[in-house]
């Protein structure tokens, strides 16, 4: 149902012919009432079948309920939380239709107007990476990093064999709005380009003032300005590549997980926001000095070199810091 309806994704071309198999995978009909029913349906299924189930199961393991993640029997788990739309189900489809590690989705269902929705998926195996790195002495640090990073690299090449087929617009993976954490007040677009899409993300700057920092305004506005003279190819993105989202086990990635904010980004952006957060400086040899071990997991793919477009992102984050929603 879900594929049948919603829009040509990525039927558009290949960069790489070999992977033309995703070609076409999504065709677009219009949104028929039967549609609408059917979704509904799966709605009630799985409030007042699924969760109850998952409340059961979890109360006779002793899991904890109540996070919007619903583990359920049969490798089995509904996701609900607020950030749980359409487009999530979507970019889940198309993501493992291009060979990535990613939950297979089975069904999505809406909840009524103004309510978010529910994807019911297969688990995968592992835990989290930001699990794991608390768990590891400095040598095993070491070890696993290099593995994930190997392992993290080859997803790349993957999101981006395929233009988009919305040409040059900052979107959602059906053409849509974006939701993210890193946006002001959570949504943005659809964006016909990207100079569109930074004079939205910037439109309403609301920099520290305290402590003099407001003197530091120009110099942070003047920064940014500079990523309008830089091209960019617009790319898959899964818009929020951190530790919490990424699962693994026996010292391998095994699972890409939470595409809520994926989308049709420029290309550097997956990168700077799998930087977010404390500013990072350069050394004395001009190389960016991680802070933490996924900063330098992050550094250290061979892809990385947006060196630039992390400084000005930075400024960026200077300038609109009180618009963001609490994470």
């Amino acid at each position: 149902m879900l594929h049948s309806r919603l829009g040509a994704t990525i039927q558009s071309h290949p960069k790489n012919p070999e992977c033309s198999q995703t070609s076409g995978l999504l065709q677009s009909i219009p949104k028929t009432r039967y549609w609408y029913c059917v979704n509904r349906i799966r709605g009630y299924l799985h409030s007042w079948f699924l969760i109850p189930i998952s409340k059961w199961d979890c109360r006779r393991h002793g899991i904890p309920i109540g996070t919007g993640i619903w583990p359920l029997p049969f490798n089995l788990l509904l996701k609900r939380t607020e950030g749980t739309r359409e487009t999530e189900a979507i970019a889940m489809m198309v993501a493992r239709d291009m060979g990535l590690p990613v939950p297979r989705m089975l069904s999505y269902a809406d909840h009524g107007r103004g309510q978010n929705g529910s994807i019911l998926m297969e688990r995968l195996p592992g835990k989290t990476l930001f699990e794991v790195i608390t768990t590891l002495s400095l040598s095993e640090l070491e070890r696993e990093l290099e593995s994930f990073a190997s392992d993290l690299e080859k997803t790349f090449p993957c999101m981006r064999m395929y233009s988009s087929p919305y040409h040059t617009s900052i979107c959602g993976v059906d053409g849509q709005d974006i939701r993210s954490i890193r946006l002001p007040n959570w949504f943005v677009g659809p964006c016909p380009g990207a100079h569109a899409f930074y004079d939205t993300i910037q439109a309403d700057p609301n920099p520290p003032r305290e402590n003099g920092l407001e003197r530091e305004y120009p110099e942070h506005l003047a920064n940014y300005q500079r990523i309008y003279d830089m091209a960019h190819t617009v790319v898959l993105s899964h818009g929020d590549l951190a530790p919490h989202n990424i699962l693994v086990m026996d010292g391998h990635i095994t699972g890409v997980i939470d595409w809520e904010a994926a989308g049709w980004y420029p290309e550097y952006w997956e990168y700077t926001t799998m930087l977010k957060g404390l500013q990072l400086t350069a050394g004395p040899d001009g190389q960016i000095v991680p802070k933490t071990a996924w900063q330098r997991l992050v550094l250290s793919l061979p892809s990385f070199c947006y060196a630039t477009e992390y400084d000005l992102e930075w400024s960026l984050w200077w300038l609109t810091m009180a618009n963001w929603p609490p994470w």
